[in-house]
């Protein structure tokens, strides 16, 4: 039976965790620090908007403490500047199969659920097999061991595709699990082209933190996004068109 290893216990990685873990599928978190002794002594702090919740989701501190086996899969939830680091802690682990013991480099697919463009491209130079996620999600986590999660009926929506391309028949099931834990999820062919469109999306978001709306805050973020527009274009990217209002749709 399929297991995640959810490497990265913020607001995505949390969620995600707890999500699949209610859901029914085999789950281990990675967690460090605080956050990690509060999982341990008392669970997740889950609050939803139909009531609060104690998640007790597997949790463990580091590739030290997991043995992997064929069935695992590998969401890597951490920030950017970490995504290298951890990439090479869990590249050369063992794994289990029916062949014997592989590294997880070559047995195990890792899924990048971090924003940006680099991520699927350091991961690629440690694992034969990547693929990439967009996630489109409100959580927040700023307490250890609490999570706050206030979309509803679904918690956010997951794009997932091959990278740099192509097809397996691996994500249709992530996927499906996904769908199952509450979130909209689509397989798109182009994922590196979506994680760009996320990026036009997200590249004025401090503009909300900073100004109040007003006629010259949309001015100034069209601009911002027009720039980055014509930065990624330069660059050769492909870029994808995220609608909001297609997560209201069923997939």
């Amino acid at each position: 039976m399929t297991r995640y290893v959810v490497i990265g216990a913020g607001a995505v990685g949390a969620t995600v965790a707890a999500e699949l873990h209610e859901a029914g599928r085999r789950v281990v978190l990675i967690a460090r620090g605080a956050h990690l002794d509060a999982l341990r002594a008392h669970g997740l702090r889950y609050l939803r908007p139909d009531g609060e919740r104690r998640v007790h989701v597997p949790v463990a501190g580091g590739p030290d403490e997991v043995e992997l086996d064929h069935h695992d899969i590998l969401l890597l939830a951490t920030k950017s500047q970490d995504t290298e680091d951890v990439l090479r802690r869990w590249a050369w682990r063992p794994v289990k199969t029916a062949d014997g013991v592989r590294t997880a480099a070559t047995a195990l697919p890792v899924v990048t659920l971090q924003n940006g463009l680099d991520n699927e491209r350091a991961a690629l130079r440690r694992f034969a097999t990547v693929f990439g996620g967009v996630v489109w999600i409100a959580t927040t986590y700023l307490d250890p061991g609490v999570v706050v999660s206030p979309a509803t009926p679904s918690v956010g929506a997951v794009w997932l595709g091959a990278y740099p391309g192509g097809q397996d028949a691996r994500l249709a099931e992530i996927s499906e699990h996904l769908r199952a834990a509450n979130f909209v999820t689509r397989v798109v062919p182009d994922i590196a082209g979506w994680k760009a469109g996320k990026l036009l999306v997200n590249v004025a978001i401090a503009l909300d933190a900073l100004y109040p709306p007003s006629e010259l805050r949309s001015v100034a973020a069209s601009a911002i996004r027009a720039e980055a527009r014509e930065t990624l274009e330069a660059a050769g990217s492909s870029i994808a068109e995220l609608d909001p209002g297609e997560l209201a749709e069923p997939w």
